[in-house]
C-alpha cells in the first residue's frame, strides 16, 4: 500500500536521495536547479504551509516517489495550470501505479 501525501521540510533529504538514484545521461542539465530550488523553499524554517503541489509517495520501506511542481504562469496567454518540474519513482517500484497516484494528488 502507498500512500500520497504533500511534501513536508523533513523530506527534502529522502527526496534529494531518491532522485540522486535516477540520475543517467538522459538527464536534463537543468533538472538539479529545479529540484534544488523547490527543494530549498521546503526546507524554510518558516514556512507554515508545505508549498502548493508538491507530493511524496511512502510506503512500509519509506520514500519511494515524489512530484515537484509550481503554478503555470498566465503570461503570453497561457492558461492557468500547473507545470511539473521533477517526478520520480524508486525503480524497482515502477509500473505499480505510483506516478499516477502522484499526479493524481497534484490534479485533485
Amino acid at each position: 500500500m502507498v500512500d500520497v501525501r504533500q511534501i513536508r521540510q523533513t523530506d527534502s533529504e529522502a527526496v534529494r536521495a531518491l532522485d540522486s538514484k535516477i540520475q543517467g545521461d538522459d538527464r536534463s542539465v537543468t533538472w538539479d536547479t529545479y529540484v534544488e530550488r523547490l527543494l530549498s523553499i521546503i526546507e524554510l524554517d518558516w514556512l507554515q504551509y508545505p508549498p502548493w503541489g508538491c507530493f511524496v509517495a511512502e510506503d512500509e520501506s519509506g520514500l519511494v516517489g515524489f512530484l515537484l511542481s509550481e503554478r503555470q504562469t498566465t503570461a503570453y496567454g497561457l492558461p492557468p495550470g500547473a507545470r511539473i518540474v521533477a517526478m520520480a519513482v524508486v525503480p524497482s517500484k515502477r509500473r505499480a501505479g505510483i506516478g499516477k497516484q502522484l499526479v493524481g494528488a497534484l490534479e485533485d
